[in-house]
């Protein structure tokens, strides 16, 4: 294969293959991650690290691979003692919080980041697509050029109605005969159930409470077609094994916690018998409307934190859900297109404090006034017991590597 795309390998292929290229290219701002090895005049690609690890038969360790241990930070810490002190008699709970507390020190305290920015894998030969990178077995390149040359809304407006629809209706042509899931909570997902379809049939809503109740009565209220809505109570079902099974799916890039409902999603799929598309409305908040995070420092800066938090953390939300679940999950403010003729050109200083181009974008898709909800609740991340609270996650990650190349 001569050149191949991030996308291409969500879309095209099942989790854990290894494709061989000349030429491999990130066309989604790091949404669909990547990893590559260099061989032979050309180039190892798979949506796992550790796929690329037993292809090769070997495994050479990065002393420069540090993810956190995501579990071993205050918020569960806390969690975990709570839980402990509720059935520990008085005379213990000193010695017990001694041993889970730590000092406030630069050189002793937890990792508050809930992912990991970094484009090193766990072996040294072994590289993470960069967001716009362009590889080949002998030269890098980034090929997005931001210009900010669109700072009119209704342009922005266009030019996003135009594109959501083109790529999910695209999406619906190459896999005609395959059902659709929108992972829907707020507007950037519930945007996704505006657009209209080609096969309005084959489109499922999944959604897990406290948004469930508030997105079945959005469906009913604005009467959208949608074939069934999977509901999710956000309770944590994983096993221990299924929780082993998301840390090497995730080669560690963010925080296990925040990547939920993976086995239930996987049943799901197998009711489709695995001929079906998963959808979410990624970061789109950061897009259309004001994120702290994203509209506070230079334009320049407002593309470094696409490419940084959202590649390293919803990213690997994408990754994750690929290798676990055994099927892509499209974003589709993440199309090749969308990127190239908007977002490329985008001024992000036209998104103000009091600016959300999301209501205008949705009515435009859907022809006619939309009955918005306000809240978005949002799902509360996994915990987990205490057998796993005290689990190191590089560790497991490490020796599940080793162990399979014995």
């Amino acid at each position: 294969m001569q050149r191949i795309t991030s996308l291409d390998m969500h879309l095209k292929f099942p989790p854990g293959k290894v494709v061989e290229t000349k030429c491999l290219e990130d066309v989604a701002c790091g949404m669909y991650p990547c990893y590559y090895l260099r061989s032979d005049n050309k180039l190892k690609v798979s949506t796992s690290v550790v796929a690329l690890i037993f292809d090769s038969g070997s495994f050479e360790l990065n002393p420069n691979f540090k993810p956190p241990n995501f579990l071993n930070c205050q918020s569960v810490q806390k969690s975990l003692i709570r839980s402990i002190f509720a059935k520990t008699p008085a005379i213990l709970k000193k010695p017990i919080r001694n041993l889970f507390l730590v000092r406030n020190s630069a050189s002793n305290s937890y990792e508050r980041k809930l992912w990991y920015e970094s484009w090193e894998t766990i072996d040294k030969r072994i590289r993470k697509l960069k967001p716009f990178e362009k590889v080949t077995p002998t030269s890098s390149t980034i090929t997005f050029k931001p210009d900010f040359t669109i700072n009119d809304k209704e342009e922005i407006i266009d030019k996003t109605v135009y594109y959501l629809q083109k790529f999910i209706n695209e999406i619906e042509i190459k896999y005609l005969n395959y059902c659709h899931i929108v992972l829907t909570g707020g507007k950037d997902s519930q945007l996704i159930s505006l657009v209209p379809k080609l096969n309005p049939e084959r489109w499922y809503i999944f959604s897990a409470e406290p948004n469930y109740t508030l997105v079945k009565h959005w469906v009913k209220e604005n009467g959208i077609r949608v074939k069934r809505i999977f509901k999710h109570n956000n309770k944590n079902e994983e096993t221990i094994d299924d929780f082993r099974k998301k840390i090497i799916c995730s080669d560690l890039y963010s925080d296990p916690r925040h990547i939920q409902w993976l086995p239930t999603l996987k049943r799901i799929a197998k009711k489709f018998d695995n001929k079906c598309i998963f959808w979410s409305g990624t970061i789109g908040d950061t897009i259309y409307s004001f994120h702290e995070a994203y509209h506070i420092g230079s334009k320049e800066k407002y593309f470094d934190v696409h490419m940084t938090r959202a590649a390293s953390w919803q990213g690997n939300y994408h990754q994750t859900f690929k290798n676990f679940v055994g099927r892509p999950l499209l974003s589709p403010y993440h199309s090749k297109e969308i990127w190239e003729e908007l977002y490329q050109h985008l001024d992000p200083s036209v998104i103000k404090k009091d600016t959300d181009l999301r209501p205008e974008i949705g009515e435009r898709l859907f022809g006619k006034p939309v009955k918005w909800v306000d809240e978005n609740p949002g799902p509360e991340p996994y915990s987990y017991p205490i057998i796993i609270c005290l689990m190191n996650t590089y560790r497991i990650y490490k020796k599940y590597i080793q162990s399979k190349l014995k």
